[in-house]
Order: structure tokens, then sequence, then C-alpha cells
């Protein structure tokens, strides 16, 4: 859990250091490990970094490249061997790269698709100032969090809505339609909306593109039950085992122990289990576990 925060002026106005820095200062108990923020004239990011995985350990954010594209990210990757198969003529990458280096490396091959090749829980912002665009987006299940408004010549995106409210030109207005689906329990007809008037927050799968004149959203990745086809049953349970098992391993890709909340159900002692037999399995690559039940 990391949080990130930016502002541009799409009318060239310079951000101020100070204003970037009082509202990523709202997300400061997001990432106790690292602060860093980065201003080129109109657009400045600005990550509180919480460090959670191995290749975590030396990472730096914001992450610029050499050609100016910038990016804040909130998250982990699952899939990394996959993306690193995907890039593996990169000659500066290595197997321990950080994720963000990772994302880079997809978004100079892939440009605006490169979302489409990750797999984790996310949020992110990527700003080409060469191709003057602003891109946020969202992990396909909508774990991590991202918000944003516009006021007047400006566009902001922060991991919590505290953080946009901390720039003075945006004011705490109540969303009284949203408000009144929530007290009633009723799905809103727009699922972007918050409780804020103006303030919205990208919706799970989702790509948004920012220019300085135009803002859209296309979903980038969808669940299709049609690519579920196997021949037997048999063949469906040593499919579902090999992915659970994919799953937890992946989730064990830690820097420090890793927790498992045991309710005492099927899921959870399948989880907890899997992870035992995998840290058997592998005692060097896996961390420490510890299981946690309730009374």
């Amino acid at each position: 859990m990391s949080g990130i925060v930016g502002i541009w002026n799409v009318n060239g106005q310079p951000v101020p250091p100070a204003l970037l820095a009082s509202l990523s200062a709202r997300l400061a108990h997001r990432g106790p490990d690292h602060y860093g923020q980065w201003i080129d004239g109109a657009a400045g990011l600005a990550c509180h970094l919480l460090r959670v995985t191995p290749e975590s350990a030396t990472e730096i954010q914001p992450l610029v490249h050499p050609s100016g594209v910038t990016l804040v990210f909130d998250g982990r990757l699952d899939n990394r061997d996959e993306i690193l198969t995907h890039i593996h003529d990169e000659p500066d990458i290595t197997a321990h790269a950080p994720d963000t280096v990772l994302i880079l490396a997809l978004y100079r091959r892939n440009g605006e698709r490169f979302v489409e090749h990750l797999t984790g829980d996310f949020a992110l912002a990527l700003y080409d100032p060469m191709q003057r665009v602003l891109l946020l987006a969202r992990d396909a299940l909508g774990v991590r969090p991202l918000y944003y408004t516009r006021i007047r010549n400006s566009f902001l995106f922060a991991s919590e809505i505290k953080a946009l409210l901390a720039h003075p030109e945006v004011v705490a207005k109540p969303n009284d339609d949203m408000l009144a689906c929530y007290v009633s329990s009723v799905r809103p007809a727009d699922a972007s909306l918050t409780c804020f008037q103006d303030i919205y927050c990208l919706m799970p799968a989702h790509l948004a593109r920012v220019t300085q004149d135009s803002f859209s959203t296309r979903q980038y990745w969808d669940f299709s039950a049609a690519d579920l086809r196997l021949g037997s049953l048999q063949a469906y349970a040593e499919a579902f085992r090999h992915y659970f098992a994919q799953s937890v391993r992946r989730r064990m890709r830690s820097a420090t122990p890793v927790a498992v909340s045991v309710s005492g159900g099927l899921d959870s002692s399948s989880i907890l289990c899997v992870a035992e037999t995998l840290r058997r399995t592998h005692p060097q690559q896996a961390p420490p576990l510890l299981g946690i039940s309730y009374r």
C-alpha cells in the first residue's frame, strides 16, 4: 500500500513544489519507506512508497526514464515471469528489477496497451511528456484505489480523496445522488461516482487517457467464461489445482513474513495448506509463514 498523487496543469502553468508536497503529505501513512516527488514544468508526480517485495528493496519513485516518461505505482505485479519473457531482449533489465522498471519497459514496447500485460493489484499513473498524455490505470478487480478530479485548468489524481481535498481549489461538496444511493443500498447508475461532487474513482480494469483537451476511459480487461472449456471434470480439477497453487505462490513473493487469516473454512484452510507445502518444498525461496486464527 503506497500513496501516489499528481497534478497536471494542462494550461502550462508550473506546478508549485509546495502544493504537490501538501497534497502528498495526506498520504504519508500509506508509504513510510521512501518519499519522492518529480516536477517537470506543468506536471508533477509524487509517491509515498511502501516496500513489500524483495525487488522493491532499492526502488525509488517516481521512476523517470531517460526519455522523460515518468511513473508512480501503488501495488505489486504477480506475473513478473511472463513480463520478463515478453521483454527478454531489453539489455538493461534483470530478474531482480523492481515492478516499476518492468512496467516502463512494457510501455516503451507496447504503448498504451501495456496495461493489458499486467496482472496483480495496482493503481498507477504514467506521464509521457513527448506525447503530452497522462495515463491512469487500475487493476482488474479494483483492489488498489485511484481517484481523480478536474478543476479549471488542472487535472488531479490521488490514492485517497483526502489528498485531492487538500488542493485549495477543490471544494468538498456532497454528491447528493450518490449519498442517496448509499443510504438506500441502491447501485448507482455511474459506478465512478463518489460521495463528493466532481470527484470520481477510476473503475477497476480501466485505463484513463488524459490530454490537454480530452479525457477518456476504456475497459482493458473483462472475464470471459467462453475461455473456460475443458474436456473433462478431471481436467477442470487439475486446472484448478494448477492456478490455485500459482496464485498462492505469487502472493508469497514478499520481503517480510507472510500471514494467512485462517477462519476455519475451506478456502482459508486450503490457502494455508498450499502455502505451507510451497514453503517446505522451496524453503530458500519462500518467506516465513504465519497462520492467524480467531476465537
